[in-house]
């Protein structure tokens, strides 16, 4: 069988998704110090998982679903993907994952 050679930036993206949350938001909830390290890290990294524990304040307000939205429009970003209380999200057009 010939296997399908994957660009560097779906490996990249199969990475983000087989290992832990870089970001983890908690009882604190959606701070400005969480928000300016995304962007940081958005930058820099152009991809990265996020992961909101139960206890955050913001998800007794809304779902998971919407607050990962809500993240993704401050952060001027892509969600890619999420999966229970954890999401990818990715710098503006870094992926093109419409299939």
């Amino acid at each position: 069988m010939s296997k399908i050679k994957k660009s560097a930036k779906e490996q990249r993206l199969q990475e983000i998704k087989l290992n832990s949350a870089q970001i983890i938001i908690g009882k604190n909830g959606l701070s400005e110090n969480a928000l300016i390290t995304m962007k940081d890290r958005l930058k820099k990294e152009k991809i990265m998982k996020v992961k909101v524990l139960k206890t955050a304040p913001e998800l007794k307000e809304m779902g998971r679903k919407d607050f990962a939205k809500l993240i993704v429009k401050k952060l001027n970003a892509d969600l890619i993907e999420v999966r229970g209380f954890s999401f990818i999200l990715q710098r503006k057009g870094y992926i093109n994952l419409k299939q």
